[in-house]
């Protein structure tokens, strides 16, 4: 707003002629009185002025500014003479949100006062936040309105720091509360995992961990509390896995695991509910049998064989024989250990009755597992065979040494059952570690045989096969007339069936390269005497 000629306010035109300056003073005699109002004036526009807050005196309903004080003028950038009789709208961005408050007040028929937050223009453009109080006053049956407003920028950035800060608390709550919850659930998880694993360290102090039955352990503690009497009269029946030795030596203890727990499943099979199944050894197991006397041991012992005889016919590749013995105690006359001693027994009177039957049984199914594989080397056995025979001729062995010959030619590598299929049938050369491995074959093989009572004379026989005749062959390193006639018999004819028969990796030679390569290695991998006589045989064409 432009610069105007200054011209005298009605205060200034009341204090002239209060002080009788210029041509409309009053009578001097009244001068002292009005003197002191003028004073109370004076003071009283100081006080105004003195206040931060901007005040304002507005005609009603005209919205003419009739004063303000020096407040308006320093927080505004106006001049006093620019703001009076102009309209108190110029600093409201919007005055219609005051009138019509006002308004509303004057319809209502009250004496408004009333107060509102909003947002004065100064001179330079910018804003200034403020809280309006607006009261109506009458003089000489003239209304105005007194505005004082003030200044809440700093309110305003105390508010928003607040409103800042319980947003940023609430955050910190949310992030604290999702923490906490999130600790909580690892706590409750952690609970959870400590009494699962409780649950689990009680579970295996009293179940057997291979095939889930109870202990020994257990079964003990059943025992001494069976023995008070209250549960008579108690069957007790024992079993005996038969074989177990020649599974696990023959096809690894996987194999020997999977033919346990195929046992205590049948056993759980066959009993009642209540009754207490416990694998009390390494292939022995117990079932202890409340109220029941021999009359009903018998039901019992026919589900059992009838799930023994299912597992069987469902084609396993090793038979499941388990031999059983029981006993009964109708009474107190017979303590529960006496009544075990009593089942143990029995047991192995049956064991002993079907040893044969047992050892056929096995030696069948091991030696159907040996048999299928022949290792990658199609008609191996066979060719091995034909040439040993030839030689067990040529050389008038006697009859049980050609039987023994026979035995060798058909189980020196059984012992490969313990060796994995990866290694047996790779086609590039083995690494240090895999040979090693493979060399273990005679070892494993001795003890598979050893296993089985119509093979164990042999079983020298399938662990020296590899040895050579300097004393550089494998397990034991021997030499010369130590190692087995036999199993230098068998050295020369294994070569040379390795030689001249198919392999995955390699084309087979003619039968007078592999017979050159035996004479080569005479006296050093092979007896030069047996190398002789299976070369003239080669010559002969008899083998």
């Amino acid at each position: 707003m432009p610069h105007s000629k200054k011209r005298s306010s009605p205060y200034e035109e009341l204090r002239e002629q209060l002080i009788g300056l210029g041509e409309r003073s009053l009578r001097k005699s009244y001068y002292p009185a009005l003197q002191d109002k003028l004073d109370d004036l004076q003071r009283f526009r100081a006080l105004l002025d003195e206040s931060h807050d901007l005040i304002f005196l507005l005609q009603i309903p005209s919205r003419r500014i009739v004063d303000v004080n020096e407040s308006v003028c320093q927080q505004l950038g106006y001049q006093r003479e620019q703001l009076l009789t102009a309209s108190f709208d110029i600093f409201m961005t919007k005055p219609e949100t005051l009138w019509t408050a006002v308004q509303n007040s004057e319809t209502a028929g009250q004496h408004f006062r009333l107060t509102i937050t909003t947002v004065f223009k100064k001179s330079d453009g910018n804003q200034l936040p403020v809280e309006v109080t607006l009261s109506q006053v009458s003089f000489q049956k003239n209304h105005y309105a007194v505005v004082v407003a003030r200044d809440i920028t700093e309110r305003i950035a105390a508010e928003e720091e607040l409103k800042l800060s319980h947003l940023l608390l609430e955050q910190r709550v949310e992030e604290r509360t999702a923490a906490l919850m999130q600790l909580a659930e690892s706590l409750r998880a952690e609970i959870a995992d400590r009494k699962k694993a409780e649950e689990q360290l009680k579970f295996l102090s009293l179940h057997d961990f291979a095939t889930g039955l109870y202990n020994r352990a257990y079964f003990a503690e059943e025992i001494r509390r069976l023995d008070t009497g209250r549960h008579y009269p108690v069957s007790l029946i024992i079993c005996d896995v038969d074989g177990l030795k020649i599974v696990n030596d023959s096809m690894g203890h996987d194999m020997g695991d999977h033919l346990l727990v195929s046992v205590a499943n049948a056993l759980r099979a066959g009993v009642r509910d209540g009754d207490v199944v416990a694998r009390v050894g390494g292939d022995e197991f117990a079932i202890l049998i409340p109220h029941v006397d021999a009359s009903d041991v018998g039901a019992i012992l026919g589900r059992i064989r009838a799930q023994i005889d299912k597992y069987n016919h469902s084609k396993q590749p090793v038979p499941m024989i388990v031999s059983m013995g029981y006993a009964t105690s109708p009474g107190h006359e017979k303590s529960i250990e006496d009544l075990y001693r009593e089942a143990d027994n029995d047991m192995y009177q049956n064991k002993l009755n079907n040893r044969q039957d047992s050892v056929n049984s096995l030696t069948k199914a091991v030696g159907k597992a040996y048999m299928a594989k022949d290792f990658g080397r199609e008609g191996h056995g066979r060719r091995l065979a034909t040439f040993n025979q030839a030689m067990a001729k040529a050389m008038r062995l006697p009859r049980e040494q050609v039987r023994m010959l026979k035995l060798l030619v058909k189980y020196h590598d059984i012992g490969k059952l313990r060796i994995s299929d990866s290694i047996l049938m790779k086609p590039a050369t083995l690494t240090p570690e895999e040979d090693m491995m493979m060399k273990g074959h005679c070892e494993y093989g001795k003890r598979i045989v050893l296993a089985i009572p119509e093979l164990e004379k042999v079983s020298d026989l399938v662990l020296k096969h590899h040895e050579w005749w300097n004393g550089r062959g494998y397990p034991l390193g021997i030499s010369g007339e130590d190692i087995p006639l036999l199993c230098r018999i068998f050295a020369i004819t294994d070569a040379f069936e390795a030689m001249t028969g198919k392999r995955p990796y390699r084309n087979p030679v003619s039968h007078e390269e592999a017979a050159e390569e035996l004479r080569r290695m005479a006296g050093i991998q092979f007896d030069p005497e047996s190398v002789e006589v299976f070369i003239q045989l080669i010559e002969k064409e008899l083998v």
